[in-house]
C-alpha cells in the first residue's frame, strides 16, 4: 500500500473573507497616523502643564491641584467603603449559611470531633497553649544541657589543674611535702669532733632557739661534698 501523501496547495478551498491587498487604504492609514500623533502631542502638553503647575504654581493652580487631590481621595475612600461593605455582606451570608453551634471538645479522643465543630478562637487558644508548653520544655532542656556542659568543662578544668599542679610533674618531686628537706639543709650523721661537742655543750639555749640553722647543721669543721668528684677535688682523706 502506497503511503498517503499531503494534498496539493492548489486543491485547497478559497477562504471567504480573504484579505484583498489591492484595496486602497491610504486614507485610513493617514487618519490612524494623525490620531496617534495628536494623542502624543496632547499627552505631552498635559505633562508640561502638570510640571508647570508643580514647579511654578499660581494661586489658581494651587486651588486646582487641591481640588484634584480631594477628588482622587474621595474616589479612593468610596472604593474602600465599597470593598468593606462587600466583605461585610459576604461574612453575613456565610454566617447565615453556617450558624454557630456549641463547640464540642473531646481532648482525649480528638479524632472523634467533627470537622469544623471547634471554633477558630478555641483552636487558636489550644495552639497557643501547645506552643507555650513546647517552648517551656525546650527552654528546660536547653538549660539542662547548658548546665551539663558547664559541669563537664569545670570537671575538665579541675583535672587539668590537678595534672599541672601535681608534685609528680615537677623536677623537684617532693618539694611541697613536709617530709622533704633540701640537700643543703639535711643533717649529716657523722661523729662530731671534740671541739664541736664542747661548742654544742657550751651553747646558749636561747641562741639555738633563735637560730634554726644552728639546730639543723652540726658544729663541725669541713663538710663532706655531695658527690665523689667534689670529694676527690677537695683533697680530704677518705
Amino acid at each position: 500500500m502506497l503511503p498517503r501523501r499531503k494534498g496539493s496547495i492548489l486543491l485547497r478551498p478559497v477562504k471567504e473573507n480573504l484579505h484583498n491587498p489591492n484595496t486602497e487604504h491610504q486614507e485610513v492609514e493617514y487618519q490612524r497616523e494623525q490620531a496617534k500623533w495628536h494623542g502624543k502631542a496632547r499627552r505631552h502638553a498635559e505633562t508640561e502643564e502638570r510640571f508647570r503647575r508643580c514647579l511654578y504654581p499660581e494661586p489658581a493652580d494651587v486651588q486646582r491641584n487641591y481640588e484634584e487631590l480631594q477628588r482622587v481621595q474621595q474616589v479612593h475612600a468610596a472604593a474602600r467603603a465599597a470593598q468593606s461593605a462587600a466583605t461585610a455582606a459576604n461574612e453575613a451570608r456565610w454566617a447565615q449559611r453556617a450558624p454557630l453551634k456549641e463547640p464540642v471538645l473531646q481532648t482525649r479522643r480528638p479524632w472523634e470531633v467533627a470537622a469544623g465543630s471547634v471554633p477558630e478562637e478555641a483552636a487558636a487558644a489550644a495552639r497557643r497553649s501547645a506552643a507555650a508548653q513546647d517552648a517551656a520544655e525546650n527552654q528546660r532542656m536547653a538549660a539542662a544541657a547548658a548546665a551539663r556542659r558547664m559541669a563537664e568543662r569545670a570537671n575538665e578544668r579541675e583535672c587539668e589543674r590537678r595534672a599541672v599542679t601535681a608534685e609528680e610533674s615537677f623536677f623537684n618531686y617532693g618539694a611541697a611535702s613536709q617530709r622533704w628537706i633540701a640537700p643543703e639543709r639535711r643533717l649529716r650523721h657523722t661523729s662530731p669532733s671534740p671541739a664541736g661537742m664542747v661548742m654544742r655543750s657550751t651553747a646558749v639555749p636561747g641562741a639555738l632557739a633563735n637560730n634554726p640553722a644552728a639546730r639543723l647543721r652540726p658544729a663541725q669543721g669541713r663538710r663532706r661534698p655531695q658527690t665523689d668528684r667534689a670529694w676527690a677535688q677537695s683533697g680530704q682523706p677518705c
